[in-house]
């Protein structure tokens, strides 16, 4: 019978790397001898190992002699211990062979196999001895008599792995004490029920609770008044996954015994597990139920303003930058324009470009210069709609609209219509004019008496025929 060389054992063939170590190494100088005499279980493990992408170890006979494969050579690192193949366990491992051993000696004196997950084994790996996690079995393998021969190492380096989880962890708690410290209102929600696993202290003042009464139970078991609008709240999240934001809403939440109107500004995003199913809500929030109570003031206040505005019997208007844009206008200014409310909001020229040189400059210079500008029955031309050109007469005051640190910032416009004035007054010039006309052309004396401040006063035509030498006198020398 022919002896298979090395090279030709069926069982070592192939194995990338590591089977090619193992088909050139001296055998015949170790304790095992020839490949050819090693025994059938260790000829069949050593198959198994070379050919398996998993990293697998053994370690055979009294010197736990070792062998592996391509995928456990990463372990090793580039430089140190590889090529270990044929080597003894004790020159290979010497900084863990007090860890080794024991195991070992357990297996191959019959006990139990041996399972570690994520256990730290340091190794001396690529110059330095290199922190290493590895999860693990060891098992026996026989030899021909039915003894243990040697332990089978299934085992992969999972170092990565549990820094990543210490960093996550790590991570994690981080977030934790950022969420405790966090000035605003921050709770994770777990499930339909909304189970409170984390709430901050910002959390607990804004809904009146303790902690110790509010985490670890569903929400609405603590806030029973806040379903009605919360719940479909979570719940959309929760079955789509899409953020929400939600302001300046309404609720009302005991606290501390009382039943108090609140407004919040929220955020709420879903919590998704590595599955990607979602798991529960992290809710950020803020009230802003001073906000709000302040703006409705500030609203009612303006609400108030503009009614007042309206009631007034003249026009009033206030023009705001350097477009002067129309921002408060009353009903009399914008009748009196021919304009409707959707002109509030725009600037004054876009209004009235017939304005650009009729009071342009003055309100230009009341915004730039802060100077007030007053007006006595101005002409003012408006081009209306139908083309035709409008004169109405004003009395009005420009003056600068300051903020509450005196920065001008607009103007303020009040102007009445005095049409009807100046055409009464230019009608009485006229009437009185012509009275005048006829007076002088008739030859007329004529004289007034003021009851009021008990005077006469005469006209020259008078004077002239009685020889008077002023035009007024009190009534007693009138009538004496």
């Amino acid at each position: 019978m022919m002896e298979e060389s090395t090279s030709e054992i069926i069982f070592l063939k192939g194995g990338g790397e590591a089977g090619e170590i193992t088909r050139n190494y001296n055998w015949a100088s170790t304790s095992l001898g020839e490949p050819e005499n090693w025994p059938q279980p260790l000829r069949i493990a050593l198959g198994i190992v070379l050919h398996s992408r998993f990293p697998m170890f053994i370690f055979w006979g009294p010197e736990q002699i070792c062998f592996y494969n391509d995928a456990y050579r990463p372990s090793l690192g580039e430089e140190g211990k590889h090529p270990a193949i044929g080597r003894p366990g004790e020159i290979v491992w010497p900084e863990i062979w007090d860890y080794l051993k024991p195991k070992l000696d357990q297996v191959l004196a019959g006990g139990e196999s041996i399972w570690e997950e994520d256990h730290l084994l340091p190794i001396y790996r690529n110059g330095k001895l290199d922190v290493v996690y590895w999860t693990y079995s060891y098992s026996p393998i026989m030899d021909d008599e039915g003894n243990i021969g040697g332990v089978m190492v299934i085992c992969t380096e999972t170092t990565e792995k549990v820094t990543a989880n210490k960093n996550l962890s790590t991570s994690v708690q981080h977030f934790r004490d950022l969420v405790k410290n966090a000035p605003v209102a921050i709770a994770v929600f777990k499930g339909f029920d909304l189970v409170v696993e984390m709430a901050n202290k910002a959390y607990m003042m804004l809904v009146g609770q303790k902690m110790e009464d509010f985490v670890g139970k569903p929400l609405f078991e603590s806030l029973p008044e806040a379903r009605e609008i919360l719940e479909p709240l979570a719940n959309e999240v929760l079955r789509t996954g899409k953020p929400l934001h939600v302001r300046e809403f309404e609720i009302v939440i005991n606290r501390n015994g009382k039943d108090e109107t609140c407004y919040f500004n929220a955020a709420y995003e879903a919590i998704y597990e590595e599955d990607g199913s979602i798991s529960g809500i992290m809710v950020v929030a803020n009230e802003v139920t001073d906000l709000v109570v302040a703006k409705k003031e500030i609203e009612f206040s303006e609400q108030r303003f503009r009614n007042l505005l309206n009631q007034a019997p003249d026009a009033i208007l206030i023009l705001k930058g350097e477009d002067l844009v129309l921002e408060v206008a009353n009903k009399p200014l914008l009748d009196l324009w021919q304009v409707d409310e959707t002109a509030i909001g725009k600037p004054f020229l876009e209004i009235l470009p017939e304005m650009e040189n009729q009071v342009l400059e003055m309100l230009q210079d009341v915004y730039h210069n802060g100077v007030t500008h007053y007006g006595y029955e101005m002409p003012i031309i408006f081009e209306r709609k139908n083309g035709e050109k409008d004169t109405i007469y004003f009395n009005f005051v420009y003056h600068p609209y300051r903020e509450k640190d005196e920065t001008i910032t607009g103007v303020l416009v009040m102007a009445s219509n005095v049409t009807g004035q100046v055409a009464s007054q230019k009608m009485l010039e006229e009437n009185q004019s012509d009275l005048n006309l006829a007076i002088e052309i008739g030859e007329l004396g004529t004289f007034r008496i003021d009851l009021i401040n008990d005077t006469a006063t005469y006209s020259e035509r008078i004077m002239d025929w009685f020889g008077l030498t002023e035009n007024s006198v009190n009534l007693d020398t009138f009538f004496n």
